[in-house]
């Protein structure tokens, strides 16, 4: 899978399976590399995207529910900040924290104004789309899927957003979702440059991966064994053909 300057990429799954966490671990897996993330939250506040990120960057040294019940050591934390963080490039994150609605064109300011390397947008059912007058929330969709396009194409950057899905039986949200299950419009999938979708069985921490769209050739999927609360992959399973 390629995260490429100006291409579309979709994480696709149906609620609570982990969409979020896998963003920010890409985002700060790009951090690692040099780059600079800017994530547009509208499900978190800035405070807990920064405590997911700081725990996927902590690499297990301490738990997100530790993180966010204040129950980390001030002084150590601050040791691994100075050793970790001090000179790398910032985490720019933008949520909407005052209750305003979030366009592809307000996506566009931010950029200009903070020169990311990738974009990741948490998550697109919730944004507005520039007109903001849609009533329909499948042409809504329809409008973002082609505005968050060109955006990537005109600021030639990689933009990433989590999409949810919509199953075919109501019962069964634990499967991977096909690629046509993008809820509210199919649009997205076509306009995406990949699509990597996820499913995860209630309670565990056992996650597939699949990608049901890549324009850059590689199709496949696999099982990954993860630590939501430390952030961390324990073990990548064998992949299936």
């Amino acid at each position: 899978m390629g995260i490429a300057k100006g291409q579309l990429g979709i994480l696709l799954a149906y609620p609570a399976i982990g969409k979020s966490w896998l963003a920010l671990y890409f985002a700060a897996q790009a951090w690692r590399h040099g780059y600079k993330p800017m994530i547009v939250s509208l499900e978190m506040t800035e405070y807990e995207v920064r405590n997911r990120i700081f725990t996927i960057l902590g690499n297990g040294h301490f738990s997100h529910r530790a993180l966010s019940a204040g129950r980390v050591d001030d002084e150590q934390f601050k040791a691994w900040a100075e050793e970790n963080l001090k000179g790398k490039p910032p985490f720019k994150i933008i949520s909407n924290d005052t209750g305003s609605e979030m366009t592809p064109n307000l996506i566009t300011s931010k950029i200009d104004q903070y020169k990311p390397d990738i974009v990741i947008i948490d998550y697109l059912q919730l944004m507005t789309d520039n007109n903001g007058t849609s009533q329909n929330e499948t042409v809504k969709i329809k409008n973002l899927s082609r505005e968050l396009k060109l955006l990537a194409i005109s600021q030639q950057i990689p933009v990433v957003a989590i999409a949810s899905a919509t199953p075919d039986d109501s019962t069964d949200l634990e499967s991977v979702p096909q690629l046509g299950q993008v809820a509210w419009s199919r649009q997205i999938a076509y306009d995406s440059d990949w699509v990597g979708a996820m499913g995860r069985a209630a309670n565990s921490d056992i996650l597939e991966f699949a990608l049901r769209k890549n324009r850059n050739g590689f199709m496949g999927n696999f099982f990954m064994e993860v630590d939501f609360d430390k952030g961390i992959f324990k073990e990548i399973l064998d992949p299936i053909e």
